[in-house]
């Protein structure tokens, strides 16, 4: 099931620096999702198909999450507990502060460069993360001048399919539950309901192929408004 969505209404804590300047060339596409429902397969399938030399993905760092995980004392922090306490705000707010020096760092160098770029996870990712945690710090301030992806894609999954994936896998990791994966679905829909940007909702249930057609079939639509844009902003110069 795919649905194409664009909030009329936009939450202003979602604006930045880059939403009130001209806008980019390059086009963003944000993959963002629970862990396990596929949202790094379809990535890869998807820059197969976009033009050789004209794309990049990239897949964010996590320097500071490893620190919190290996160096906390997770005795005093309610042990490892990755959705409620100390520890869990901790990485979460670790997350965050990687994201920022992720997207100085690599994917700004990326837009200037290229025609498309394809992150796997975003902005987005890590406020659902925080929000899952229960904490009450708002990160709007943080991601200030974060710019908006043109399209995010938000790749979802039934538990029962997240838990025979995990399984696959050699079994889920502490930090890969199915407790997690419904708390992170939970915080995913209540940030979208007010995301300003295009996206759309992907249940990967069915066959790899059936989902992948319905996720390049919003990259094409996405690719066409992006290129109608610049072709009016050109005009408009």
């Amino acid at each position: 099931m795919i649905q194409f969505c664009h909030s009329l209404y936009w939450n202003t804590s979602y604006m930045t620096a880059h939403d009130r300047s001209e806008s980019d060339s390059a086009m963003l596409i944000a993959f963002c999702g629970v862990d396990g429902a596929g949202k790094t397969s379809l990535l890869e399938a998807v820059e197969k198909r976009l033009p050789q030399g004209e794309v990049r993905s990239i897949r964010s760092d996590y320097e500071l999450i490893y620190l919190v995980e290996n160096y906390c004392r997770r005795s005093s922090m309610t042990g490892k507990d990755w959705l409620n306490g100390a520890f869990a705000e901790t990485v979460a707010l670790g997350g965050c502060f990687d994201f920022l020096s992720y997207y100085d760092k690599k994917i700004l160098p990326l837009l200037e460069t290229n025609r498309f770029v394809l992150a796997d996870r975003y902005e987005l990712c890590y406020r659902a993360y925080l929000d899952s945690t229960n904490s009450g710090f708002d990160p709007t301030a943080l991601f200030w001048k974060i710019r908006n992806p043109d399209l995010t894609i938000f790749v979802d999954a039934p538990s029962s399919l997240l838990e025979t994936r995990y399984a696959g896998r050699g079994g889920a990791s502490e930090a890969e539950t199915i407790s997690m994966a419904d708390e992170f679905r939970k915080s995913y829909k209540k940030l979208l309901e007010f995301y300003p940007t295009k996206y759309v909702c992907i249940m990967n249930d069915r066959s790899f192929d059936e989902a992948l057609t319905s996720v390049w079939s919003a990259i094409s639509n996405a690719i066409a408004d992006k290129e109608q844009q610049l072709s009016l902003g050109a005009k408009n110069r």
